[in-house]
């Protein structure tokens, strides 16, 4: 498991990258002038001033360049003195937990940490800013018991981060990115948060201590949306090539995605955790409600609905009819 860097290593680390004759000609394009860079990076004494400083800008001129309009919900019972397990539909590499970010950022909130599968950080420079941006990576591959015993390294540092730490921490509510728009909670995930409780507590007590908070984020256009065609088509299992990774991260960042919505929603409370009965697939059932109730339907979303005549996908009655006389012709509206 490889662990962010601390506010001590923000200036070595910066320092270190904006000599690196390597990374230089990419700075360029965000940095005309590399001294002024400089100057700015010893006035940086935390990984908050990092993120504030030198990443929101960034944030802001991806939602201004590649998205028709970003909005968002918080939860009117959101404590901001309170630490959380934000569990996360994921659809983009990278940007939906740097949009959670860049809305803590703003709303003056200490941003989470982030677990990610240690394949993003191989590529070396998203493996150094990433861990300023408080990435965990999470091992992938070898055998059941390495893989056992990486779920437990985990679960053992989410609970350390908001238990102990008072560290707030970010993760998918599945192994990877849903590659076809079905947003589901895997039960595993749900059994690994439980692995580091205490011994002899229930599902329930292990998980109220958590204070999950589900979250959604929708893409009106999915930027990433015909390389995981391609990956859905191609002769499974799939195997990435070298540079997949980094063509879905600087796709996600850089391709056009109409209006993206992120949602924040109520911390599950401990009765709903005890209405699943000590189940895994009951809570996973929960998120995926909270999840589901909170995602931003897009007219994209809806053309998909229909065009799977899947209107039962949809919320509300008055919304179905609506949407038929949309989208069908008035012979086709029943």
């Amino acid at each position: 498991m490889l662990l962010p860097y601390t506010d001590s290593d923000v200036q070595p680390v910066l320092l270190r990258l904006i000599d690196d004759a390597a990374v230089a000609p990419l700075l360029a394009q965000f940095y005309h002038d590399r001294e002024e860079l400089r100057r700015t990076i010893m006035g940086l004494t935390s990984i908050t001033d990092f993120q504030r400083v030198l990443m929101a800008p960034h944030v802001d001129a991806i939602i201004a360049d590649t998205m028709t309009q970003f909005t968002y919900t918080l939860s009117e019972r959101f404590d901001p003195t309170h630490r959380y397990l934000f569990v996360s539909n994921h659809r983009d590499i990278i940007l939906d937990a740097m949009l959670l970010d860049w809305l803590l950022i703003h709303k003056h909130i200490e941003t989470p940490r982030v677990i990610f599968g240690s394949n993003l950080l191989t590529i070396p420079l998203m493996a150094e800013v990433g861990r300023l941006n408080k990435l965990v990576s999470m091992d992938r591959g070898g055998s059941l018991r390495d893989f056992y015993q990486v779920l437990a390294a985990t679960s053992h540092y989410i609970r350390q981060s908001i238990v102990d730490d008072h560290q707030s921490v970010w993760i998918a509510q599945r192994n990877g990115r849903t590659k076809d728009g079905y947003d589901r909670t895997d039960a595993a995930v749900v059994k690994m948060f439980a692995l580091s409780a205490p011994e002899g507590a229930t599902l329930t007590e292990a998980l109220a201590t958590l204070h999950i908070v589900p979250v959604a984020i929708s893409y009106e256009w999915e930027p990433c949306d015909l390389l995981k065609v391609r990956e859905i088509c191609a002769p499974q299992p799939y195997v990435k090539r070298p540079d997949d990774d980094l063509q879905s991260v600087v796709t996600g960042l850089t391709q056009p995605k109409g209006h993206v919505h992120l949602a924040v929603d109520d911390p599950l409370t401990v009765d709903e955790l005890a209405a699943c009965h000590d189940d895994p697939q009951q809570v996973a059932e929960l998120i995926d409600r909270r999840i589901h109730a909170a995602y931003k339907l897009h007219p994209t979303n809806c053309d998909a609905a229909l065009l799977q005549d899947r209107l039962s996908l949809l919320k509300t009655e008055k919304e179905k009819e609506a949407l038929k006389k949309l989208y069908l012709t008035p012979s086709e509206v029943k």
